[in-house]
């Protein structure tokens, strides 16, 4: 019965282990799948940063662009607004001078 007992014994040890690694196998695996998770959200998150690394100085550049073209701008509003007037000074005198009963 000594033998018995002994090999009963280094069974359930054997089970016991068994059952001990696919645990820890299982243990692994979840983990594993989590690091995985955490690597992708982080690799997004690279990728955005790049992006946005890559955007900054064409922003520069067309904050900078934008600063040359605004005093154009205003410029060409100040002169439309002078056509504006003369054209509307030379449509009175041609009013005037299409009336020729009346005097100035």
């Amino acid at each position: 019965m000594g033998l018995h007992t002994t090999v009963t014994s280094q069974l359930a040890v054997a089970s016991a282990t068994d059952a001990s690694t696919a645990f820890s196998m299982q243990e692994c695996g979840a983990r594993l799948n989590a690091t995985e998770q955490r690597l992708e959200a982080l690799t997004c998150e690279l990728q955005a940063m790049r992006s946005d690394g890559e955007l900054a100085p064409r922003v520069v550049a067309l904050v900078e662009s934008l600063k040359q073209v605004a005093p154009k701008v205003m410029d060409q509003e100040i002169c439309m607004r002078e056509l504006h007037e003369k054209v509307g000074h030379l449509e009175a005198k041609a009013a005037m001078a299409a009336e020729p009963g009346k005097t100035s």
